[in-house]
């Protein structure tokens, strides 16, 4: 009984502060930019990669973008 109150309550917790975050989110004001998404792609398989590797998980990077796409593959493969 006490652990199911306390996952209750770990729940609200939770909860709380994520309407503390949105509410935060929802006062601020963005700056809109454009964001270059291959490279953004590169970064964040970047991040993950070695937990791929790990688990023995292909990441393909390969983009359509002539300037980025064979840099991206070969940031990934030398890594």
């Amino acid at each position: 009984m006490l652990e199911r109150i306390e996952r209750y309550a770990q729940r609200a917790l939770t909860l709380a502060d994520d309407f503390v975050q949105l509410a935060r989110a929802e006062s601020q004001t963005y700056l809109l930019e454009p964001v270059n998404l291959a490279e953004l792609m590169i970064d964040a398989s970047d991040e993950v990669w070695p937990q791929a590797h790990a688990k023995r998980i292909a990441l393909d990077t390969a983009t359509d973008s002539h300037d980025s796409g064979d840099d991206a593959r070969t940031r990934q493969h030398s890594e």
